[in-house]
């Protein structure tokens, strides 16, 4: 039988691990980020599916360390039945968490020393900038809207520069969403027909249209703090000389969308 491995935020296997590493990560170190995150700011009926659910820390973690430190939580999603399967890939640790019907990656971002020291700041500032969400009766540290924000539009710049994709300007939540799916399709239908460099091409307009949908739906479903935001920018030294430009992209999206205040 196929497992389901793509979900809401309402889907069992999503409340039993956000619940589980809840209790069992340090608030002081560690907190939830990535697109399943998105949706605890989001109404229902805007949820975008996900495979995976993120973690990031002010800390570098080694492969040992990353299982050491989420051993506690699988030890009780275990009790609820999950088994878990830890793989190194490139860029992070995953937890494939799974039982019979539903599958679940959890995953944590790999970093060298050099890399984490040029980071150590900026997560500094996001950790104590999280939200608190309460979300099935417990509260969660989750990355704030403007720094997921700020992160997708550092990873579109990206995939529009390394892939040569057309940028997406349509600010209308409805039929970006189309377009997530259409390209979802159509990559379904042509994948054993594509070569390598299409592939990755395909998979990186995926997921250009899944962040525009998630920035588009925080402007208007969220709000961001227009101060946090630019200082946020500065982080980024490919982003804060867009200053200007990202500030009127959002103001696109929602005139009111610097109205939120804390």
């Amino acid at each position: 039988m196929d497992k389901k491995f793509l979900h809401t935020i309402n889907a069992d296997i999503v409340k039993d691990s956000y619940i589980a590493l809840n209790e069992t990560l340090d608030k002081k170190v560690y907190f939830f980020s990535g697109g399943m995150s998105v949706q605890l700011f989001l109404p229902e009926h805007i949820h975008r599916v996900s495979s995976d659910l993120d973690l990031n820390g002010v800390i570098r973690l080694s492969n040992v360390e990353f299982k050491d430190v989420l051993t506690p939580g699988l030890n009780r999603l275990a009790e609820k039945g999950y088994f878990s399967e830890f793989k190194k890939q490139h860029y992070t640790f995953d937890i494939n968490l799974e039982n019979d019907e539903e599958l679940l990656v959890l995953q944590f971002p790999r970093k060298s020393e050099s890399s984490f020291q040029s980071t150590k700041k900026t997560l500094e500032r996001e950790l104590e900038n999280v939200e608190s969400v309460n979300y099935v009766g417990t509260d969660l540290n989750v990355i704030s809207s403007e720094d997921i924000i700020l992160h997708k539009l550092l990873r579109s710049k990206m995939f529009q520069k390394s892939y040569g994709i057309t940028p997406i300007n349509d600010v209308d939540l409805c039929k970006i969403g189309g377009m997530l799916t259409q390209h979802k399709k159509e990559f379904q239908l042509n994948a054993y027909n594509l070569s390598p460099e299409e592939i990755s091409t395909r998979v990186a307009e995926i997921r250009l249209a899944a962040d525009i949908y998630d920035i588009v739906a925080l402007s208007i479903y969220k709000g961001i703090n227009k101060e946090y935001f630019k200082e946020g920018l500065k982080s980024y030294d490919s982003l804060k000389h867009d200053k200007s430009l990202l500030i009127d992209y959002l103001q696109k999206i929602n005139p009111n969308v610097f109205n939120k205040n804390n």
